[in-house]
């Protein structure tokens, strides 16, 4: 009984997680927006760990049906450590009050998780326990690898391939589509283009003019409002007002905290972000328990409520602060959204003519601000 048991559990498992890593290698930046949605720790959300996690999880894939002896005790126990730690990342997601996609499966996989997801993950760590319950008491089952027991058990085999397909349509909640079929979530608002005026000294559209000048059928303009009322300790230890430090030189603003899983791919990201932002300075600020960011100039945030002033219920998130003393780009959320804005800020930067070693008036670049 046990025997068959995990005849027919390994490579179903095999296929579960195969499919999922084959998905996810396809493209590396769905797995970077997965963790970041799934807020996996900062801990083990770098950036080479996201490259390698897919060849990982498809080794693991390929130790299931190729191992014997205590090599499938050990992928077996492998499996349920991993399926666990979905489960885990699948349930704190469902308690979010926000949708949040599961990507899972790559980009083939972009569902909001639901409580669906989460009896799916339940029935997977379940099969899983059932194998290693199987491997690590039947001797037999640990005497071959996985085609040598199944080639003696042909009614097994059978079993096996309907076992695989009905865990891999589990696993991508019942829809095999491939996900240019399927019907998309409602995506998120465009990121409005930065107010690049604003952050060279001229004058932009404010709310009451974006309001007279919003056509019936057209979006609104980006409505600029006050930059908040809030205060940062620079890295010397001085305390500054937001306010104040716009009007030394409009700055890139990222609120990260370093034991966020998403701030991380931010934060991995950052030279990337000063070059589209240049001549314009970023100021990474963090939460005022946090440790610094290694080895990067950074403020820290007064008190818990710097989030609370923009409007934002988590991190990372960021926003362009004007010379005028009002936002010109953002807040947005997200490292998707952060580059997004950083990509058009470099848009509207050059087509303003302003590049990294053309400061706007000497005021954009002043160092001693950031570093």
């Amino acid at each position: 009984m046990l025997l068959a048991l995990w005849t027919v559990i390994a490579p179903a498992l095999a296929a579960v997680l195969g499919a999922a890593a084959l998905s996810k290698a396809r493209d590396p930046q769905a797995v970077d927006r997965s963790f970041a949605d799934l807020d996996v720790p900062a801990a083990l959300s770098h950036r080479w760990m996201r490259r390698v996690f897919p060849w990982a999880e498809l080794a693991l894939a390929v130790l299931l049906v190729a191992s014997w002896g205590p090599a499938s005790v050990l992928a077996a126990a492998l499996a349920l450590v991993l399926l666990l730690a979905y489960l885990a990342l699948v349930a704190r997601a469902l308690a979010k009050p926000e949708p949040v996609p599961c990507g899972c499966f790559g980009e083939s996989d972009d569902r909001p998780v639901d409580r669906a997801t989460l009896v799916r993950n339940l029935v997977l760590v379940a099969v899983a326990a059932l194998g290693l319950l199987a491997v690590a008491i039947e001797p037999a089952a640990r005497a071959a690898a996985w085609p040598l027991l199944a080639a003696e058990r042909l009614p097994v085999v059978a079993g096996t391939a309907v076992a695989a397909a009905v865990l891999v349509a589990l696993a991508r909640n019942g829809d095999l589509r491939p996900a240019s079929a399927r019907p998309r979530p409602a995506s998120a608002p465009a990121v409005a283009p930065p107010a690049v005026g604003a952050t060279a000294g001229a004058p932009a559209t404010t709310s009451d003019e974006a309001s007279d000048e919003a056509s019936d059928d057209g979006p609104l303009d980006y409505v600029r409002t006050p930059i908040p009322a809030g205060a940062l300790r620079m890295p010397d230890g001085s305390i500054i007002g937001l306010r104040q430090l716009a009007r030394r030189a409009p700055l890139l603003l990222i609120h990260a905290s370093t034991g966020c899983g998403a701030c991380s791919i931010v934060l991995d990201d950052l030279d990337r972000l000063r070059r589209l932002a240049a001549p314009i300075e970023v100021l990474v600020v963090t939460p005022p328990t946090d440790a610094p960011v290694g080895e990067l100039g950074h403020a820290a945030a007064l008190g818990d409520g710097l989030g609370v002033l923009f409007g934002m219920s988590g991190v990372p998130w960021a926003a362009i602060l004007g010379l005028d003393g009002l936002l010109a780009g953002g807040p947005v959320i997200g490292p998707d959204a952060i580059l997004a804005m950083a990509e058009e800020l470099r848009a509207e930067l050059d087509a303003a003519g302003l590049t990294a070693d053309r400061p706007d008036d000497g005021r954009a670049g002043d160092p001693a601000l950031i570093e």
